[in-house]
């Protein structure tokens, strides 16, 4: 006997052995009407599939854009900061809906560009901050010609990217920290501080020139750190009338600055690295106390230098509510890769409770080179990098998760590691940041092997979030169903999503995230309708609309 069921079985997949999710969809044959459904588990690692295409974003900007910083504004907008090179060398920002769409409200269409040129030669490639008041700080250098003379530069914008014109000159602070020409001092991070202070650290350098082999040559004075009120104005009571410097030696010369954090005691944390010999970098931190004095209770004389006894690379750092240190290493420069997470207290000694010595070694086998790092709100730490393919290209951006002690989290990806591939030559992520409700947002630089890179973005899960699904019936004022009308879903944060009906005026959202709040409503040219709140804690049908005149 055939037995003959109205509805049909279109998909039933099994996604990993680490949570095992049934996706259930069936429908009426012919109708477009969902009659079978259960919540769908959204696993820690997932791409979430609410943002742009299946959880990522490329962005085509003109030139060679590399994106270096990311940033949530409290309305849930992406901030993405970066430089682009070639023959003209300028910086930009971008600002991107919740939904990963460019927010053409910013700027011009979405992004604006700070031209390195004349007049102004601004240049902001590295620091980026977002005040309580949601207007984006950037931070870089601005460059006198005339002087030969590069000053630490700070600009605040408004929400929309136009220059806030009650901050400083037109938007503008730039400090310097010496007299004279010939200096080169570039403010490379930036952070503020919990009554809205703004700390800038960077490079203080004198006596420049240009030599024709090796480009500007300059005497290091040391690492520089400045601190404005939240007007802009600089806050006299730190340091020396608002500006510190940790002086450096001929021994211990410093390369970069790559992070600049804020501890949970109020001092503030920079980590680099120095160059030891020619192309040989060896990683520094330095501590500083509140009042822009060195605290010399860290390292020697406010100067740590971890026993890392090989050459590495560091990016960022993060800093633990308890005031640990954690940080990723990458050794490029032998094949495999290899990489590594250290733990320090918040003294700056070795963490010994964390893997070996304070070190968690990440396997060869991986070919994963590391340099973001955040703390997630349940503790556990997010790393951030690129992967390679059996050691070759494409690059994947690559996201890690370790439990507290260091181990893998075996519940996020695949025994700890999701990798995602946006282009065909690959791309890797640079900066990651935690929006509210605990999703991650990754951006890097992607390229296809075209001489143009550009902009990668990814939002991943980190927990696990049920969803369900929102059904309902579409009819005009005479009870008919409504054939291809519009019904949209927008949640609290401007997330908007779009379902046509079916011939009988069906429709269904799939995959909604419980615990959320939506609007439902239907847009139709011949109709008007009444739009419907929702509290999605479990499957919902019979949101139904009828139109009228």
């Amino acid at each position: 006997m055939k037995l003959n069921y109205p509805f049909t079985i279109h998909t039933i997949r099994f996604e990993s052995a680490r949570v095992i999710r049934v996706l259930l969809a069936a429908s009426f044959i012919g109708l477009g009407l969902l009659a079978c459904t259960f919540p769908v588990l959204a696993g820690p690692g997932d791409l979430d599939q609410t943002f742009g295409i299946g959880g990522r974003i490329v962005s085509v900007l003109p030139g060679h854009n590399l994106p270096n910083n990311v940033a949530i504004r409290a309305d849930g907008k992406i901030v993405v900061q970066g430089y682009t090179y070639g023959d003209i060398e300028s910086s930009f920002l971008a600002q991107y809906l919740v939904d990963g769409t460019l927010d053409t409200s910013f700027g011009s269409n979405g992004t604006v560009i700070f031209p390195n040129s004349a007049p102004h030669f601004e240049y902001f490639p590295n620091g980026l901050a977002i005040s309580p008041d949601g207007k984006i700080l950037i931070s870089g250098r601005r460059y006198e010609p005339a002087k030969n003379l590069t000053l630490f530069a700070v600009l605040r914008l408004n929400p929309d990217g136009s220059r806030d014109a009650s901050f400083g000159d037109y938007g503008l602070v730039i400090v310097s920290f010496g007299t004279g020409i010939n200096r080169w001092d570039s403010g490379e991070r930036l952070l503020v501080q919990p009554d809205g202070s703004i700390a800038i650290a960077g490079y203080a350098q004198k006596d420049c020139y240009e030599n024709p082999w090796e480009g500007y040559i300059c005497s290091f004075e040391g690492l520089g750190i400045v601190r404005l009120r939240p007007g802009g104005d600089i806050d006299t009571s730190f340091g020396t009338s608002g500006k510190m410097i940790i002086p450096t030696t001929t021994a211990n010369s410093f390369g970069s600055i790559n992070d600049f954090r804020i501890s949970p005691n109020g001092k503030l944390l920079l980590i680099g690295q120095n160059v030891v010999q020619r192309s040989d970098f060896r990683i520094f931190l330095s501590r500083v106390n509140s009042d822009g004095t060195i605290d010399t209770s860290f390292g020697t004389n406010g100067i740590l230098v971890p026993g890392i006894n090989e050459q590495v690379d560091i990016s960022r750092m993060a800093i633990q509510p308890d005031g640990k240190i954690v940080f990723p290493v990458s050794n490029n420069r032998h094949s495999p890769i290899y990489s590594s997470v250290v733990r320090l207290n918040a003294d700056g000694t070795v963490d010994a409770s964390f893997g070996t010595d304070g070190r968690i070694l990440i396997p060869k086998t991986e070919s994963l080179h590391i340099g973001e790092v955040l703390i997630n709100r349940d503790g556990k730490i997010l790393i951030g990098g690129f992967a390679l393919t059996n050691g070759a290209i494409p690059f994947h951006f690559a996201v890690t998760r370790l439990n507290t002690d260091g181990s893998r989290d075996a519940t996020f990806g695949e025994n700890g590691l999701v990798k995602s591939l946006l282009a065909s030559y690959g791309g890797g992520v640079s900066s990651m940041a935690l929006q509210p409700d605990g999703k991650l947002v990754a951006v890097g630089g992607v390229s296809n092997g075209d001489p143009d890179e550009n902009i990668g973005m990814v939002r991943y899960v980190t927990e696990n979030v049920p969803t369900f699904v929102v059904s309902g019936r579409v009819t005009a004022p005479d009870g008919r169903g409504l054939r291809n009308a519009t019904v949209f879903l927008t949640d609290t944060q401007g997330i908007r999503r779009q379902a046509i009906t079916s011939s009988l005026g069906h429709y269904s959202f799939t995959d909604v995230e419980s615990g959320k709040s939506y609007v439902a409503g239907v847009s139709s040219r011949r109709y008007r309708f009444v739009r419907r709140n929702l509290d999605v804690l479990a499957n919902v049908a019979a949101v139904d609309f009828t139109g009228f005149e």
